[in-house]
């Protein structure tokens, strides 16, 4: 989540773009999309409603069926580059670690209260919130809140390492089976379906980050394959499949789809800013709910009678949107860092040794 400066090999020299940490570009590149999508997603579902006029809902309806396609890439194709990421530290000794484990699971608890106070006050905006200690103290072991990211880097990592002794096609057959099953299971908060559901993206990267790394560098036709993605999406969207059924089956596609997308972008003038944003995610990650939410409080909706060009703002308003929301995110951080709250965004060293 540090800020990194990017290096790339000379032309000609045969090795992968990479950070200055010695992360590949295209890892932080997804991570970046991911991100953005995520900003979508929840501006989609939370704020657009707020601001589409009558006449034009169709465009809502629209975006909030993009999002649900893109489902099966947004968060497995973040929680696979993760994985991949974390390989090393599900084999090191505890003390080596400690500190990966610790640090998602402080900010976890914090963003909780903070969120959790924030939307006693912001009411306009869809949420899962927390009404009494009670409730508080369940989220605490099971999230429904939006902050669930948080809750699985912790528990899916201590968990990677709990099952390292068993064989890592075995670990990863048996969450993909929960993943897909979890429909069955009569769970009704969306995001503790998540926390179960998305444990085997994180396992398959954190085994075979090699295999990641091959299907990102393969020379597979984009556009074939975003191409039968959507075919699909839309064949198990008319045939009703249950949600854990066609997320997981799906992603089988919308993975390769999205590690070949991201290092095709690497390649392009995209990639820094991507990048940049990718190894930036947490930030954006704990404060959008913020924003969005005061957002939602501003008058933004149109006019009741719409122009001919509302249609065009309308349609447009969500990458906008999003856009504008994640770059409100990275300024809010470099404040909040300046007024010496740097707590908010890093463990402090009592807490991760």
């Amino acid at each position: 989540m540090t800020s990194q400066v990017l290096e790339r090999h000379p032309t000609g020299s045969g090795g992968p773009a990479t950070s200055g940490a010695g992360r590949q570009v295209w890892a932080d590149v997804a991570k970046g999309v991911c991100i953005l999508l995520v900003v979508l997603h929840h501006l989609v579902h939370k704020q657009l409603h707020l601001v589409v006029p009558p006449g034009h809902e169709h465009w809502q309806a629209a975006w909030a069926e993009v999002t649900w396609a893109l489902k099966p890439i947004r968060m497995p194709l973040f929680f696979l580059i993760s994985g991949m990421f974390a390989a090393g530290a599900v084999h090191r000794p505890w003390p080596r670690v400690r500190k990966r484990v610790l640090s998602p699971a402080w900010l976890y608890v914090v963003w909780l209260l903070l969120l959790s106070a924030f939307y006693l006050v912001e009411t306009r905006t869809p949420a899962n919130r927390v009404h009494s200690p009670g409730e508080l103290a369940t989220e605490l072991l099971l999230p429904s809140t939006s902050l669930w990211f948080l809750y699985a880097m912790t528990a899916y990592l201590l968990l990677a390492r709990a099952l390292r002794g068993l064989p890592p096609a075995l670990v990863v057959a048996a969450a993909f089976a929960i993943s897909a099953s979890v429909s069955w299971w009569g769970i009704d908060a969306n995001n503790r379906v998540a926390v179960l559901s998305h444990f085997v993206y994180f396992a398959a990267g954190a085994h075979y980050p090699h295999l990641v790394r091959r299907v990102a560098d393969a020379r597979i036709p984009l556009l074939p394959l975003a191409a039968t993605f959507a075919l699909a999406a839309f064949a198990v969207s008319a045939l009703e499949v249950p949600l854990s059924v066609s997320v997981t089956g799906l992603s089988l596609l919308g993975l390769p789809l999205g590690l070949v997308a991201s290092r095709r972008l690497s390649q392009t003038a995209a990639a820094r800013p991507l990048a940049w944003l990718g190894s930036r995610t947490l930030p954006v990650y704990v404060l959008h709910l913020v924003v969005i939410g005061a957002l939602a409080s501003l008058p933004l909706r149109m006019a009741a009678d719409p122009g001919p060009l509302d249609g065009v703002v309308v349609a447009a308003y969500p990458i906008v949107g999003a856009l504008a929301v994640t770059a409100i995110c990275l300024v809010l951080h470099r404040a909040l860092g300046a007024a010496r709250l740097g707590a908010l965004f890093r463990a402090p060293r009592w807490v991760t040794g």
